[in-house]
């Protein structure tokens, strides 16, 4: 059987840049575009989006029966958080670093937990704090 792979576009210009803050490739390589990533089925990856003055983050799972299109992935993904704010963003990341200093893997979170994460970073005030959320996923 042969697994499903995603190519993720890295893209430096002017007015644009997209790339990766969190995934393993079992590939890289560059194309006329810049550089890309390959990626297996179920990886999860964090994938920023820089216009200029709009920006976009994408935290999602490779997945053959993914439905999302995300600009610069070749295949549809599953959506797991998705932000559009600089400082929910900066949020995103500084919660996706503390759970790598952690040494936890998030491909082998559920995807409950990234979707309470993905409720967290909207909310103004945070009723359920991102420490109460690990506790109640994550055994320490």
């Amino acid at each position: 059987m042969i697994s499903m792979q995603t190519i993720v576009q890295k893209i430096e210009s002017n007015n644009l840049f997209a790339g990766t803050f969190y995934g393993t490739p079992i590939e890289r390589s560059s194309n006329a575009i810049g550089e890309y990533s390959v990626y297996e089925e179920n990886e999860v990856i964090l994938y920023f989006i820089d216009r200029g003055e709009k920006y976009n983050a994408y935290l999602f799972k490779t997945s053959s029966t993914g439905m999302e299109k995300i600009p610069g992935v070749s295949t549809s993904v599953k959506i797991l958080i998705h932000i559009g704010s600089r400082h929910k963003i900066k949020r995103l990341k500084s919660y996706v670093d503390d759970l790598k200093k952690k040494g936890l893997n998030l491909n082998e979170l559920p995807d409950g937990f990234f979707y309470r994460m993905n409720a967290l970073l909207e909310e103004k005030e945070n009723n359920i704090s991102y420490n109460k959320l690990l506790k109640r996923y994550i055994k320490t």
